[in-house]
């Protein structure tokens, strides 16, 4: 039997790799992998252990030799030690990061947030991750509002372009009111913050909510509100009319896949995924390390309205909802969760002219270009990358300027 010892997985020349691969091909025996598992080790054992094994992962022999204060992608980090990392941490430390914040944090940021966890285990764990879940909790009657006018820079006299926004997972119109600033056209944004029905029977009430537009449309969605775009204008493209779709770092395989992502592996599917949106929901109000230890035990209930009632108990006081709000919004974001997970398209290929804009920097690594879209419209999809995250990419004042190209061409 032969034995191949990977101590690493730091970066190799091509050279090295195929012939690594061809001693593997040639091999008569059969190959097995293995793994051993690090003993477990809480952050209060010091977070020079942890940056000693993460040095180690990503092949750094002396940091005197490297600048603190460089992010990790900078040192050559790649996609596989940046997964290493991510698990070390989680595994180690309990400490939980994205891949895009790994890649973007330095050995100096990391030394003072693992030494701020030990001395103060209940203290925030970093800024709050990217995900598609919740962004925005807003006043109780606002949410109520199904078609809200939102400011722009056109004025309620001026003739300009109607813009119909449809905002992410959490369904609220502040998410998107930065963007609706910048935009010559007047624009409407279409809530469903505690609206639970299910995503066809919403999609088809939609045209009655926006009657007043004629012959032509022009929708601007993202995330979760990509998915309901493309559905609406497909309804709105049966009733003779043709539009412009604007779909913002949104897909319904890209949104599946982001989804993915955040689920344990080992866990049941609808379980991990009303865990994952309840939990982010309560993010800007619980610090992340103080959730930790309650979401195995969320995940182990056995229903939305028990996960939900564990959430509502953990959730402080001070927040300035009724708990029944709170409820509906919860259950609400756990609806769109899971049938963003769930959804399958079904329409024709549109004839509407559809436009990605998509960030620089996203959890989804060789992911296509266009998202898959391109199979789901007659006209070639337009793409165009700019700055940010998934989280930061709709406060981008050059999304704006290409909105503006687009629906007043």
């Amino acid at each position: 039997m032969v034995h191949i010892v990977c101590e690493t997985s730091t970066k190799k020349r091509v050279s090295s790799c195929l012939s690594t691969l061809e001693t593997f091909l040639m091999q008569d025996e059969p190959i097995v992998a293995s793994m051993v598992v690090v003993e477990k080790k809480g952050v209060t054992e010091g977070a020079e252990n942890v940056i000693s094994a993460i040095k180690s992962i990503m092949g750094i022999t002396d940091l005197k030799t490297i600048s603190e204060h460089a992010n990790l992608s900078e040192m050559g980090m790649n996609s596989m030690t940046a997964v290493e990392v991510k698990q070390t941490l989680e595994r180690d430390c309990e400490v939980l990061l994205s891949i895009k914040e790994i890649r973007n944090i330095t050995f100096a940021k990391l030394k003072e947030r693992l030494s701020k966890e030990a001395s103060d285990p209940a203290a925030p764990s970093l800024p709050p991750r990217d995900n598609i879940f919740f962004a925005h909790f807003r006043t109780e009657e606002e949410s109520k509002i199904p078609l809200k006018q939102l400011e722009s820079l056109a004025k309620k006299e001026d003739e300009a372009p109607l813009a119909i926004f449809l905002p992410g997972i959490e369904g609220v119109a502040e998410s998107m009111g930065s963007l609706a600033n910048k935009l010559k056209a007047h624009v409407e944004c279409v809530q469903y913050a505690n609206n639970a029905s299910d995503l066809e029977a919403f999609v088809q009430s939609l045209p009655e909510l926006i009657p007043h537009v004629e012959n032509h449309f022009n929708l601007v969605a993202y995330s979760y509100g990509c998915v309901v775009a493309l559905e609406l204008a497909s309804i709105l493209e049966i009733r003779g009319l043709i539009g412009k779709i604007i779909l913002i770092d949104g897909a319904p395989e890209m949104l599946k896949d982001l989804i993915k992502m955040q689920l344990p592996p080992e866990d049941e599917v609808e379980a991990s995924l009303e865990t994952a949106a309840l939990f982010s929901l309560i993010t800007p109000y619980v610090p992340l390390g103080a959730t930790v230890a309650h979401r195995k035990t969320v995940r182990k209930l056995r229903t939305l309205e028990e996960r939900v009632e564990y959430i509502l108990e953990m959730t402080p006081e001070i927040i300035p909802y009724s708990k029944e709000y709170q409820k509906q919004v919860s259950i609400a974001a756990c609806a769109r969760a899971k049938a963003a997970y769930n959804y399958e398209v079904k329409f024709p290929k549109l004839k509407s002219e559809v436009t990605l804009i998509k960030p620089n920097e996203s959890s989804l690594v060789n992911y296509e270009k266009d998202y898959q879209l391109q199979k789901l419209c007659e006209k070639p999809v337009r793409v165009h990358t700019v700055e940010g995250t998934h989280t930061t990419i709709v406060q981008n004042p050059v999304v704006a300027d290409y909105i503006n190209k687009i629906i007043n061409n």
